[in-house]
């Protein structure tokens, strides 16, 4: 096992459990080590085609190298995992095995053991792989996000703040990060987001279609069973910590949410070596060191908006008009296409022994129809004599006629007599029942009935009363603000960010419903011209605020309701005086905004304009956006300045 001082493994909300010595998500107690050679075969595993390694390294352990340039974006391994149920995994019985820490967090609250190369990647605060869980295959791959050079070691990363990690970290590579060239955003996936990345793309679900959050995820039985088990553990550390030597390795942990062990190493040598710390930034929550923030000042709570709990029902046809869903591009897209024909080859049987045969022709001719799995495969029409036809969906209109006339007379020669004809059809499925209805009064193509996501109108009709009231608010307070800036010399750019009141709540919580943070709320103002600073935007500055909020009591303390729930904003609604730009867009898609609301467009904003970055299918996080229609003041800005 890897000597006490290497990079164990910890571990990340929605990421993985703790890990151990073998530079792996988790480890085995402490053992003797025989001696290695270095010169010996036993310092060298080939595990891996690509001739990746294990090397000891004397202050991280056991951890994978290569001896060539690896480029971004290669594949490593796609390893094999073994997964246990929620249920099996909270019984702790494995805490007292080396499978104990080796957990992935998987889905529905269940857990993962990684095979292969999963259970030996080192920790870095600046990782060079990443690694995509997909629960649909079991296999977790492992994927190069920027080029490593021959000989630099290969590492994940267990959790973005190294707080989180219950064990100190050892010092950092000598070969700084930047030396390894930029890192490939394409391939810097969120290592956390089980919820985007596996739930959506892997299909993961339950038999009854439950979610996640409905299987025990946010059970308080449950989530006390795991903090008592990982405080057990780090007692178990603790006690063992000052009796270790240099050369052995704490006992694992799983807990994502205790504190980091000590900086410096014990040690029961009498002539005692000089304590190691960890080369790292002070962890978010510390005390030490300058505050990133130091120009914010204190953290405070701003004060909640009013809200006339009194008022019931939904909002007035008077009062619709005051928002404007701002839609996104899938939206568009669908509106777009809701009309929008294709054309595919069809035929015309009239003989049913034909009919049978053709059926049976599109099963074994394997012929490539994804763009045809909407269409009913067959259709009955009558032409003017009365006279019954069945026209059937053969292939697409990209399958040239000539060799799809050819494989029909090889597969049967009755079937060459039947003509191909081109026939327009819906180019997507019906996705309301008015939608299948007017097709079909209208003698389109028949087609499946696959209603999507209900679709939320695009004015305030959808608002109660007291939500409404709650937006109004919200509106009022960032102009407010936005006025008292102006008067300071600021741009006159407010936000005021909050989480909902719970009477607005949804009254039945659909899956995807995450419970934000009850009382968290900052607001803002843009400072770019008191600080001198081009980054000091409001809305940078409020998400700044919410991070502060978070690292303090009683926000600090909150336990988040599942994986992925832990987003500065979660949940949250953002009121803003001017559409945002596409870097604020951006940080309010990271940070899982919920809802936002603004007052005025803004030149190349990222709601409006050519980027829509709240409903885009290529980025992993969708929001809601309305505009305010309301009569308001106007709040001039300078030219080609970006809010």
């Amino acid at each position: 096992m890897p000597d006490s001082q290497h990079d164990h493994h910890g571990s990340t909300p929605g990421a993985r459990s703790s890990s151990s010595s073998t530079g792996a998500p988790g480890a085995a107690p402490p053992c003797p080590r025989p001696p290695v050679d270095d010169n010996h075969d036993a310092e060298r595993h080939i595990i891996n085609p690509r001739g990746l390694h294990l090397r000891i390294d004397p202050e991280r352990g056991r951890g994978v190298f290569s001896d060539n340039d690896v480029p971004a974006g290669a594949v490593l391994d796609e390893a094999p995992v073994l997964v246990l149920s929620k249920e099996q995994w909270e019984r702790g019985d494995l805490d007292r095995t080396v499978l104990g820490s080796y957990g992935f967090c998987w889905s529905n609250g269940s857990m993962a053991i990684g095979l292969g190369l999963a259970s030996m990647f080192n920790h870095s605060p600046a990782p060079n792989v990443n690694y995509i869980r997909n629960a649909r295959a079991g296999t977790i791959t492992f994927r190069t996000v920027r080029r490593v050079k021959a000989g630099d070691e290969l590492c994940i990363c267990y959790a973005a703040d190294e707080s989180k990690l219950w064990f100190t970290p050892s010092g950092t590579a000598a070969r700084p990060v930047e030396d390894d060239g930029p890192i490939d955003p394409t391939l810097a996936i969120d290592l956390g987001a089980l919820d985007d990345e596996v739930t959506e793309d892997a299909g993961i679900g339950t038999e009854d279609g439950t979610a996640e959050q409905e299987q025990g995820a946010t059970s308080h039985a449950g989530r006390d069973t795991r903090r008592a088990r990982y405080a057990a553990k780090r007692a178990r550390a603790e006690q063992l910590a000052p009796a270790e030597a240099v050369s052995s390795t704490p006992p694992p942990s799983s807990s994502a949410s205790s504190p980091p062990a000590a900086a410096a190493v014990s040690t029961t040598d009498s002539h005692q070596a000089p304590a190691l710390t960890a080369s790292l930034p002070p962890p978010l929550h510390s005390g030490g060191g300058p505050s990133r923030h130091a120009h914010a000042g204190p953290v405070t709570l701003v004060d909640p908006l009013p809200l006339d709990l009194e008022l019931s029902g939904m909002a007035g046809e008077a009062d619709w008009g005051v928002l404007q869903r701002v839609l996104g591009p899938l939206e568009l897209e669908e509106d777009a296409n809701a009309e929008a024909t294709m054309d595919i080859w069809s035929i015309d049987v009239t003989d049913p022994t034909q009919i049978r045969l053709a059926l049976q022709f599109i099963k074994e001719a394997n012929i490539d129809d994804r763009d045809m799995r909407h269409l009913k495969r067959i259709t009955r029409r009558r032409d003017a004599d009365g006279k019954e036809h069945c026209l059937i969906a053969l292939a697409g209109a990209d399958v040239p006629p000539a060799r799809l006339a050819a494989s029909l007379r090889a597969f049967d020669p009755t079937l060459a007599a039947l003509t191909l004809a081109a026939a327009p059809v819906p180019l997507t499925p019906a996705r309301t029942a008015a939608q299948l209805r007017a097709r079909a009064a209208r003698g389109a193509w028949p087609t499946i009935f696959s209603p999507g996501p209900p679709r939320r109108p695009a004015d305030a009709r959808a608002l109660s009363a007291a939500h409404l009231a709650w937006v109004r608010a919200g509106v009022a307070r960032v102009l407010a603000d936005a006025q008292a800036a102006r008067d300071r010399g600021e741009m006159p750019v407010a936000v005021y960010c909050a989480s909902p009141p719970e009477r607005l709540w949804p009254a039945k919580p659909h899956d995807g419903f995450i419970p934000p943070t009850p009382g968290l709320r900052a607001a803002a103002h843009d400072t770019r011209v008191s600080q001198a600073h081009p980054l000091r935007h409001a809305v940078l500055n409020c998400v700044a605020n919410i991070a502060r909020l978070r690292t303090v009591p009683p926000f600090a303390d909150a336990v988040p309701a599942r994986n992925g729930a832990d987003y500065l904003l979660t949940s949250l609604t953002l009121f803003t005086t001017h559409e945002p730009c596409v870097m604020c867009c951006m940080a309010l898609l990271h940070s899982r905004v919920s809802q936002v609301f603004y007052v005025h467009p803004s030149n190349g904003g990222g709601f409006e304009g050519v980027y829509q970055v709240h409903g885009r299918k290529d980025l992993n996080h969708r929001f809601e956006v309305y505009r305010w229609r309301g009569e308001v003041e106007a709040l001039d800005l300078p030219d080609g300045v970006e809010v």
